[in-house]
């Protein structure tokens, strides 16, 4: 799939402390102009050049209209 139209939007940020180190993560969500059941969570997502993981399983609204995901930015 490329070129789907969409809404890209933050989610959250927080920075994760653990024992060696603290880290920046964040979440976004991603909102597809159209139904995509082809999209699985096993999927990766480029938008504007950046890589994504899905996070969660892909939901869409209950006329079949519109697909929303939630991202994780991929460590290059």
């Amino acid at each position: 799939l490329e070129d789907i139209p969409c809404r890209f939007a933050s989610k959250t940020a927080q920075d994760v402390r653990e024992l060696q180190q603290t880290y920046a993560e964040s979440t976004y969500h991603l909102a597809l102009n159209g139904y995509y059941p082809s999209v699985t969570s096993t999927m990766l997502v480029t938008v504007d050049g950046t890589l994504y993981e899905i996070d969660g399983q892909p939901q869409h609204d209950g006329n079949d209209k519109t697909t929303r995901i939630y991202l994780r930015e991929v460590d290059p």
